[in-house]
């Protein structure tokens, strides 16, 4: 009952981690994601069973999703795209856009702060969400990275990137894209 995504390490030879997101939606009473016509679990272990995302292997907090793929383009184009998750990368992708890197979620570890200053990026485009959590993130992550980058943090005419149509991912990035991207 959930997507399942591998996580490549920096060579895209070996699978460091699997990540899985839920595919139901967060039940309103219970907060927890499983199936709308099962109950609502009510022990710690069954709660913990149906968490919106599980990981197996290596943390992934220590690296950033498509860092094996992107590096090489944003040395070259001299930015990057930084996203919540797999489904917003892959939107990216989708669009033409192959310097997205995924945070699996909302914060900005050192770790993946230090891959950032490692990758030859001078601007960081910051694409989270547009809820709460997004918001804060973009703010916490300008405020990490704004000495090492230009940071431009662009409010998404939708809640996610995944939510838009690659056309309109594009004619959104577009003109921040040109305005950082090296010539």
């Amino acid at each position: 009952e959930r997507v399942v995504v591998p996580i490549y390490d920096d060579s895209n030879n070996r699978i460091l981690s699997i990540t899985g997101r839920s595919i139901y939606e967060k039940c309103g009473s219970c907060q927890c994601h499983h199936n709308p016509s099962s109950a609502c679990p009510r022990t710690q272990q069954e709660k913990d069973r149906y968490c919106k995302w599980k990981n197996l292997g290596k943390p992934v907090e220590r690296t950033l999703y498509n860092w094996w793929y992107a590096k090489k383009v944003i040395e070259k184009t001299g930015y990057a795209c930084l996203v919540e998750g797999p489904g917003d990368l892959w939107r990216l992708e989708e669009t033409g856009i192959h310097v997205g890197l995924g945070l699996f979620g909302v914060n900005l570890t050192d770790s993946q702060q230090i891959l950032l200053e490692m990758s030859g990026a001078t601007s960081i485009i910051v694409l989270t969400n547009e809820d709460e959590a997004g918001r804060k993130a973009r703010t916490e992550i300008q405020n990490k990275l704004r000495r090492c980058f230009r940071i431009l943090t662009p409010q998404l005419p939708a809640n996610d990137l995944g939510d838009m149509k690659p056309k309109e991912v594009g004619d959104f990035l577009g003109p921040l894209i040109r305005s950082v991207e090296r010539k």
